[in-house]
């Protein structure tokens, strides 16, 4: 069986707004019994976590979402230390853990590698492939060995590694990860390349919080512009904030612009500022930022709670939100002082996604435009974008 069978791409519908210009593939993703359509929000290995982390808080539950992702960061030193044999078995057992925490769903392998001025050596590469083949998962995000390199060399290294792949019997997928710092031409090349050599599936890291969205909004022009049958981009490390107004949600903005699944950057727990302040409460206020899914933006707690009181706004079957009588209800169910945000991003998952659905429905009914005046954070992106200024 051709190794890139296991997890299958088919494209369902293009559908398109024809006054805006969005396209809304409608994809299909399947590995073995499981399926997602697009978009679609993955969850990381942050997220899963949570499912553990509030079990003496809320009910028991589990995601929606059809996909997982886990976004080890890989540095020049953990890789010669797993290379060494020091610390493969620990890193193949840390994927595997984050797999293990949840339900069985698409087990995406992406692995956070930032350093894109080093160059990735053949055996390194069979080493990631291998992590993420005993760590049972379906898809494996492959980064380019170098960021400049050739798109044929890309597409020939990808292809001897899957090669090796079969040889070894791994039962996943390969696809290769392009870092966005890449620049736009070549990116389209090198996506092209990979796909025309039976690669049907890629991801793009996002990047975090590294660059700006203008910096980066030529690359997401390319993304948008590619026209390729039965072909998926899985997008992480993508910041929840768009860093122009501090707002908007830029998963939705992506969602827009050509990625099909996001996952979210994967950061440091929350902590405090040092500031001082004699209100800890009114502190967690200012620094907890909650989707509000009828805008598609993030506002403190503080703002929240001045535009709506205490009123829940939450548009899913999100269980941080249900069975709560007010907002600060959700974030006071915990042992700590305070206020806890790791409800917060509970809500952001299962809200988040349903704004995606929401955007393609837009497209589908043909009335995204009205569907925008409501969505004011994301509206006031979208025109910042289309005329091309940045917003004060």
């Amino acid at each position: 069986m051709n190794q890139m069978e296991h997890a299958k791409v088919k494209t369902l519908e293009v559908y398109e707004d024809k006054k805006l210009g969005y396209k809304a593939p409608s994809l299909q993703i399947s590995v073995r019994s499981h399926v997602a359509t697009t978009p679609d929000r993955i969850i990381n290995q942050t997220e899963i976590g949570y499912l553990y982390s509030t079990k003496d808080h809320l009910p028991k539950f589990d995601y929606t979402h059809k996909q997982a992702v886990a976004c080890q960061k890989l540095t020049p030193k953990k890789l010669r230390d797993i290379q060494d044999g020091n610390e493969f078995v620990d890193f193949k057992k840390s994927i595997r853990r984050v797999f293990n925490q949840t339900s069985d769903r698409i087990k995406i392998f992406a692995p956070k590698w930032r350093f894109y001025k080093k160059t990735l050596s053949p055996q390194q590469d069979l080493l990631i492939v291998g992590a993420g083949a005993f760590a049972s998962a379906d898809i494996v995000g492959l980064p380019i060995h170098k960021i400049n390199a050739t798109s044929d060399a890309i597409a020939s290294r990808m292809g001897r590694i899957r090669e090796n792949a079969e040889r070894n019997s791994y039962n996943l997928t390969i696809a290769p990860s392009f870092n966005i710092r890449t620049t736009p031409r070549q990116l389209t090349k090198n996506i092209e390349a990979v796909y025309d050599a039976g690669f049907k599936i890629i991801t793009i890291d996002n990047g975090g919080y590294q660059r700006g969205w203008f910096e980066n909004y030529p690359r997401y022009l390319a993304l948008s512009n590619l026209d390729l049958e039965g072909f998926y981009i899985i997008g992480t490390g993508v910041p929840r904030k768009w860093q122009e107004n501090n707002i908007t949600s830029q998963a939705h903005l992506l969602t827009l612009m050509g990625q099909h699944s996001l996952a979210i950057e994967v950061v440091e727990s929350f902590q405090p500022n040092d500031e001082k302040r004699a209100n800890v409460l009114e502190r967690l206020l200012d620094e907890i930022f909650r989707l509000n899914a009828n805008d598609l933006g993030y506002y403190p707690l503080k703002e929240h709670i001045r535009q709506n009181g205490n009123k829940i706004i939450c548009n899913s079957d999100c269980p941080a939100c249900r069975s709560n009588e007010g907002l600060l209800d959700i974030y006071r169910k915990s042992n700590k002082a305070g206020l806890n945000s790791v409800f917060n991003n509970v809500h952001d998952a299962f809200d988040s996604l349903w704004g995606m659905k929401d955007l393609k429905e837009g497209i589908i009914a043909g009335d995204l435009a009205e569907r925008l005046k409501n969505r004011k954070a994301l509206q006031k992106a979208v025109s910042s974008i289309n005329s091309q200024t940045k917003l004060k």
